[in-house]
Formats: structure tokens, sequence, C-alpha cells
């Protein structure tokens, strides 16, 4: 069991890394939405640990400090280390990196626990939130928005496994239609004919 003073010490460890990531789109703002999600999420399974769950969604990509490709790997090891040295049991450290591990779609490691199931849904559904796109839009790197472009409908079909997790999407995915109707902004609107034609909706 995590006491609740691991807890807080875990929480304020990742988020001393999170505040050095330089990807805005994977800094503190996706973190507070994927925890908002992951906490909708497990309204509907109570045995979920949330203790774990929030460790996880926290520390699930600090590894971007150092590395894009392979970060799930590397937020694993910096969780392990930094959480195994408060104390937290090995059984429940092994299975926060786990987690971890499996979140992103490019690892071999798949989720192996309902938490992480939790986890890699929430990660996924702040692809569609509205003010993820707007940091994206502001951010000339914006490379999350293109693959997004991609990525959004196979979130959908394919990625998501929670039945609660498809029935957010759909009401993510009418918000996120109706704001690039409006957004009136050249970036976004050299990439509306792709939209158009990979997600079947008019913008």
């Amino acid at each position: 069991m995590i006491t609740p003073e691991q807890k807080i010490v875990a929480l304020q460890k990742a988020k001393e890394w999170i505040v050095k990531i330089d990807d805005p789109m994977h800094s503190v703002p996706h973190m507070e939405q994927t925890f908002a999600y992951a906490m909708d999420l497990a309204v509907s399974y109570p045995e979920a640990d949330r203790d774990i769950l929030e460790i996880a969604v926290w520390w699930h990509d600090v590894g971007r400090v150092f590395l894009d490709d392979g970060h799930a790997q590397k937020s694993a090891e910096m969780a392990g280390e930094s959480l195994g040295s408060i104390g937290i049991d090995p059984g429940d450290v092994a299975k926060i990196c786990a987690m971890i591990e499996s979140h992103s779609n490019s690892s071999t490691t798949k989720p192996a626990s309902l938490e992480a199931i939790i986890l890699k849904d929430a990660d996924k559904l702040d692809f569609l939130t509205v003010s993820r796109w707007q940091i994206g839009i502001g951010d000339e790197r914006s490379k999350e928005i293109n693959i997004g472009i991609s990525k959004i409908p196979a979130i959908g079909r394919e990625i998501l496994k929670l039945p609660e997790s498809k029935i957010m999407y759909e009401k993510l995915f009418v918000q996120l239609v109706k704001y690039l109707k409006t957004a009136d902004n050249a970036f976004i609107n050299n990439l509306k004919p792709r939209i158009r034609e990979e997600w079947k909706v008019e913008v």
C-alpha cells in the first residue's frame, strides 16, 4: 500500500521533471488533462487503485526530458528509480513502471492491468482536447498536430479499450470538429483538406 506521504513525494518528484519537458504538448497541461480523464474513467471502475493510477499518470512522460522516441521506457526507468528510493513497495513500483511502459503505441509492452488500460486510454483521449490543439497551433514545431490528424480515427476505432473511453471519444471528437470549423488559422486551414479526407467530416 502506498502511504499518503509517499504519494505526495512521488507526485512532487514527477512534477519537478515535468516542468523541464521542452514540448508544450507534453508538459503540465497534458498531465493535468490526462489525470482528469483517468479519474473520470476510474469512477466506472472502483476496483482500480487510484493512488497507483495517479502516480503513473504524472510519471508517464517524464522521459521526454531526454528523448521522444523510447520515452515510455525511459519514463519507467526514471519512475522506478525514484519511487523505489522513497520506499514504495517493490510490487507497486513494478506495476507503475509496467503501466508507464505500456502507455505508448510504439511500445512492445501491452497494458496488463486495468489501471494500465485507463492510463493509456486517458493519454490518447487528450489527442482530442481542444486546448491541446490550441497549444499545438501556437508551437512552431507542431508535429503532434500532423500526427494527430492521422491518429485520431485510429484512436476511436482501434486504440481505446474501455467502453467509457469510446463514449468520451465521441463527445470530444464533436467538440474538436466544432472548434476546427471556426478556427481561422493559416496552419490549420492548410491542414483542413487532410482532416476532411481522413476524418470524413466537414471542417
